[in-house]
């Protein structure tokens, strides 16, 4: 693990560094960083303004059935992280539209939910654009996505109108497939 990143970081940038070109194998430095959970770091990429933050790429899922997400932006990549430092620094930077989808339909909750990190899933459901009702090719909602995920098989009676009832439900659900 690499000590003081954030510094390291800084001062590659101060001494002229482009943070936004790829190394030899393709691999973008911010999203390096994302990966590895190096947060310091990435939040010092973000916000020096020299990283292009809408590039799309390939996400590697080892964790499901559908092991690669095409067209992932650093939105999904965040999502998929326990900590929600680096979503949160990227939605404050608000250049990447929270409802993106990558080449599975899939937006940053669907990430979110599927790696069950309720701090991200709970950060999404701050956001007033958040379209949490959308459905995966139009039939798969966000309360599938979260029983899939936990194989959670009860059927129970919903009466979800607002956004909070969603958000506390997807949260129960992620919650009781912990046991």
């Amino acid at each position: 693990n690499l000590r003081n990143s954030e510094l390291v970081a800084s001062f590659l940038i101060e001494h002229g560094v482009d943070p936004d070109k790829p190394d030899k194998f393709g691999q973008y430095p911010l999203k390096y960083l994302i990966e590895n959970d190096l947060e310091s770091a990435a939040i010092v990429l973000i916000r020096s303004g020299k990283v292009d933050l809408n590039r799309k790429f390939t996400l590697i899922e080892n964790n499901f059935i559908v092991s690669d997400s095409k067209n992932a932006t650093y939105l999904h990549l965040a999502a998929c992280k326990f900590s929600s430092k680096i979503l949160s620094e990227l939605l404050d930077q608000d250049v990447i539209d929270i409802n993106c989808k990558d080449e599975n339909e899939e937006t940053p909750l669907v990430k979110a939910i599927k790696y069950k990190s309720i701090d991200n899933i709970k950060l999404l459901f701050s956001m007033d654009n958040l379209d949490y009702k959308y459905k995966i090719n139009d039939n798969y909602d966000i309360i599938e996505v979260a029983k899939s995920v936990v194989e959670y098989r009860r059927n129970d009676e919903l009466h979800l109108e607002s956004k909070e009832d969603y958000l506390e439900y997807i949260i129960h659900i992620i919650e009781a497939g912990k046991y």
